[in-house]
């Protein structure tokens, strides 16, 4: 079986039985090796959580760039590196008109 996050061949794991669907992926696993960074991951991030929520926070305050565009390429096939600049300065005038309407 090879791990599905680095491709690498791992011994002593068991076949499991997977649903039709993923019928594509019965020789794939994540070796032990990265499913500790994943687990690290996942701590690091419950540990900071705090702070990130805070940050997105004050970006949506401020309407910085990047959060623009990212709302911007959400459902959309577009990456945030796709959109130029007068369409994010077009889009946080929306976006600041609207907070000035939903105030009133």
């Amino acid at each position: 079986m090879k791990c599905l996050k680095c491709l690498n061949k791992c011994n002593g794991t068991k076949p499991r039985q997977l649903p039709d669907i993923l019928s594509h992926l019965a020789d794939y696993t994540i070796c032990r090796a990265c499913d500790d960074r994943l687990e690290k991951a996942r701590e690091k991030y419950k540990k900071h959580s705090k702070y990130y929520k805070n940050i997105q926070e004050s970006y949506r305050k401020k309407m910085k760039g990047p959060y623009i565009k990212r709302l911007m390429a959400d459902n959309s096939i577009l990456k945030p590196k796709d959109i130029p600049e007068q369409l994010v300065q077009a889009k946080k005038q929306e976006l600041h008109m609207k907070r000035i309407l939903k105030e009133d």
